[in-house]
């Protein structure tokens, strides 16, 4: 976790969740009871992404399961009880160390005391001469070992109470684990109803194939929703403001090959899926956003033409503009005039974009933050996980020369890299290669 303060903003906390090929090294590094598996997508509907992340099959799944996990939550506890208890240790020892040294400093005294006094009747003993020296040398070398043992013993007491304090002003990630849901899903989308019941759309099932079924958790059970139009596995979703989820695109067949034209409407409280008109092109691995007018904005695609996509309230989907560079999985960021800046870090074949970003009114630009950096957006991803409001976001970028991970910040149009307490680990203690997944903004604190 990364924490980060900006300039005129409120504070947050920045989490960034990652993948790693070695989860004992994940599970010592996090500190925590369980083992985390980490989410490859858990679609762009979610109304409060940063309690609630689907599962996947990034790692494998707990022994004995042969299928993808299903969903974790992740509430927002404060974990500090390890290290209070490490600090208690230390204390301890530290006293322990303090007073056995006490005693033995304490035992040297009287036995110098006792040399003096044998050998004072004679000054000029050659006993006591020769003993002189090396009572003094003794005695400063007790001198040197106490001090040096209540510099270690502070320092060693003062690491993890500055870590603790640290920890008092953070929070950590939680797991818990829900029950596995009716059908193995990978990329599905996750939809956060405004009962609170978790809802899992389309994905990926066993084999690599696309789902047009749907399911919801409530009530501590997952229970089968009617199947949908069309199957959703790679798709867009986007809540519009009567609460109801625009799903739409996807892979056409197994193993995420081709796209599809349907988009549909969810309606969480009923539970029913009703068609819509299809866009103008086939479409996967896009985003969407929704305007204050109402009007949904989709670009990004894999393998397929990229453009901008208006859905007005007419109903109809038709094209906007091109695009400056073609995008997987792009950002698309509302501005508070009315804009969307579209950008994204990979074109529609999986390969590092030169840094262009794409407005829906104005003239395209390229900042000057990504001639070093690139835009780091492995998964399709909700401009709300980002916003912190009043126009400004956070996102993670990735430094071209070396892939080192850090985090952006854009207000208005204005991109710059925001200031870090430490760089974003790269790799594990025991040098296994950290694959950061997604970034989750707090806006609770």
């Amino acid at each position: 976790m990364v924490a980060a303060e900006a300039d005129a903003l409120p504070e947050v906390s920045v989490r960034c969740t990652q993948e790693s090929s070695d989860t004992e090294a994940v599970q010592s590094r996090l500190d925590v009871k369980e083992t985390v598996y980490v989410p490859p997508s858990a679609g762009t509907a979610m109304s409060d992404f940063s309690n609630t992340i689907a599962g996947s099959s990034s790692f494998p799944p707990p022994e004995g399961d042969s299928e993808p996990w299903s969903v974790a939550t992740f509430p927002q506890e404060e974990n500090s009880a390890a290290m209070q208890s490490r600090v208690a240790k230390r204390l301890v020892t530290g006293l322990i160390i303090s007073i056995l040294v006490g005693i033995a400093k304490t035992t040297f005294r009287w036995s110098f005391l006792d040399q003096k006094q044998r050998y004072s009747h004679s000054q000029h003993s050659p006993t006591a001469k020769s003993l002189k020296p090396y009572c003094q040398i003794f005695k400063t070398f007790l001198q040197w070992l106490e001090f040096s043992i209540f510099v270690v013993v502070i320092v060693r007491l003062l690491i993890p109470l500055i870590a603790l304090l640290a920890d008092a002003t953070s929070q950590k990630l939680q797991v818990e684990r829900l029950p596995d849901m009716s059908v193995p899903r990978s990329f599905p989308t996750m939809v956060v109803s405004p009962d609170g019941s978790i809802c899992a759309l389309g994905g990926y099932t066993t084999g690599f194939v696309p789902l047009s079924s749907a399911e919801v958790f409530r009530d501590g059970k997952w229970r089968a929703l009617p199947p949908m139009s069309y199957p959703h596995a790679g798709a867009f979703s986007v809540t519009l403001e009567d609460g109801r989820v625009m799903v739409g695109g996807g892979s056409a067949e197994a193993f995420g090959i081709g796209q599809t034209l349907g988009v549909e409407m969810f309606n969480p409280v009923l539970e029913t899926f009703d068609p819509l008109g299809i866009m103008p092109g086939r479409r996967v691995l896009s985003s969407a956003v929704m305007l204050k007018d109402s009007t949904v904005v989709v670009s990004g695609n894999w393998y397929a033409s990229d453009n901008i996509v208006l859905y007005t309230t007419d109903g109809e989907f038709s094209i906007f503009k091109p695009v400056t560079e073609e995008r997987s999985a792009p950002l698309l960021f509302p501005t508070e005039d009315g804009d969307v800046l579209v950008f994204g870090g990979t074109d529609t074949r999986g390969e590092y974009l030169s840094g262009w970003v794409d407005c829906l009114k104005g003239d395209s630009f390229k900042p000057e933050l990504f001639e070093e950096y690139l835009p780091y957006v492995p998964r399709p991803a909700s401009s709300n996980e980002y916003a912190l409001g009043g126009g400004s976001y956070l996102f993670p970028v990735m430094r071209r020369s070396d892939g080192q991970i850090a985090i952006a910040r854009v207000q208005g149009k204005e991109f710059s890299l925001l200031p870090t307490d430490e760089p974003i680990s790269m790799a594990l203690p025991d040098g296994a290669q950290i694959y950061w997944d997604r970034l989750l903004v707090d806006r609770a604190r």
